[in-house]
């Protein structure tokens, strides 16, 4: 008959052998123990609470086998075991108030990595956490725990190493999914620098950059069906807007409105040459100038208002010619509508005009 269930009480190093089921021996490495599972009556079960019942001294309770050990069935460790415990599919089971298991590496030779580890099951405190946990034994710190309760698909690692946060089918090299906006937090806890939070995000409104700390204030969303090219900013650092050829910091595909000032810093001197369209403000008189394709030309105050009073000097000059036929003999005020006006060709009226004077013969 072979080994078929081994229990541990207390603390046990374990070197494992197989051997045919008997009664515990003694030899010159140490206490050699064999569960015995056997329905013939004569051979009673072996005390899973006392070693002293295998006439083991009280001050050595350590077993050490120093050759391979097989264990054909299940294993139970910790001082919560007892001989009647339920495996059902567990092929091993640890049950004490304190569970820990703990990795030793002995290695003594420089240049060896050395770091011990433990995993651990809950605080062992009133009112700790329940988790799993991976204990850096030897820096004192535990870098990766599973809280209680967390739930399915919390993190998950596919065959093709991409990572699903919250699903089961990671599509892309990191896929986060939530019912309501999967959003990526980055905090500055503080310290030398300012606290400050910002969060990543996505919903069926936009995409988002969501200032926190700043009562989330959002500078920077991408609503959906967005344009191809609606931003693009190239390796040179100049910026497109609906196109992705930006030869220039900013090029724009399209008409611009802007609801404040437009403000241009002003060039010392313009270029000898430029493209058709190009603005520019010259520093040296102060004037916007544009180039027309052949050279540059002013755009200023001061010129529109000489086109303003050019205008208003010929309006003077048509009120007194108008005035003057009035005092004509020959000239008639009979305010009618005419559906031409043929007196100049060709004829500057689209459609009819109504004027106060009408000529009916020629005025020598």
């Amino acid at each position: 008959m072979k080994l078929q269930q081994f229990f541990i009480i207390s603390a046990v190093m374990v070197c494992p052998v197989l051997v045919d089921a008997q009664e515990p021996t003694r030899t010159s490495e140490g206490i050699v123990l064999n569960r015995l599972v056997s329905a013939e009556p004569e051979k009673p079960a072996i005390p899973a609470n006392r070693f002293s019942d295998w006439d083991v001294p009280p001050a050595d309770k350590t077993i050490t086998v120093s050759e391979d050990q097989v264990v054909i069935g299940s294993l139970a460790v910790g001082d919560g075991s007892t001989g009647a415990m339920g495996f059902g599919f567990n092929t091993m089971v640890f049950t004490e108030n304190n569970l820990r298991v703990h990795f030793n590496d002995n290695s003594a030779t420089s240049g060896f990595p050395d770091n011990d580890w433990t995993i651990v099951i809950n605080d062992k405190d009133v009112g700790g956490e329940n988790y799993f946990g991976i204990w850096d034994a030897t820096a004192g710190t535990m870098p990766f725990e599973v809280m209680a309760g967390a739930p399915n698909n919390t993190f998950r690692i596919h065959p093709n190493g991409n990572i699903g946060i919250g699903t089961n089918s990671a599509d892309r090299l990191l896929h986060l999914h939530s019912v309501n906006t999967p959003t990526i937090r980055f905090e500055q806890s503080g310290g030398l620098y300012a606290q400050w939070t910002w969060d990543l995000g996505a919903n069926q409104n936009y995409f988002f950059i969501s200032d926190v700390t700043a009562s989330y204030v959002r500078p920077f969303k991408i609503y959906p069906e967005a344009p191809e090219n609606a931003f693009c900013m190239r390796s040179s650092g100049n910026i497109g807007l609906g196109s992705d050829v930006a030869l220039e910091k900013l090029r724009v595909h399209g008409s611009i409105k802007t609801d404040s000032i437009l403000r241009m810093a002003p060039q010392a001197g313009v270029p000898a040459a430029g493209a058709t369209g190009d603005l520019c403000v010259d520093q040296t008189d102060g004037n916007l100038k544009y180039y027309n394709g052949t050279g540059w030309e002013t755009i200023s105050g001061n010129q529109y208002e000489a086109r303003i009073a050019s205008l208003e000097a010929c309006i003077a000059s048509l009120e007194s010619q108008l005035e003057a036929l009035e005092r004509v003999d020959k000239v008639q005020d009979v305010s009618r509508s005419l559906s031409r006006l043929y007196q100049n060709v060709p004829n500057p009226a689209a459609g009819s005009c109504r004027i106060p004077y009408f000529v009916n013969q020629d005025i020598v």
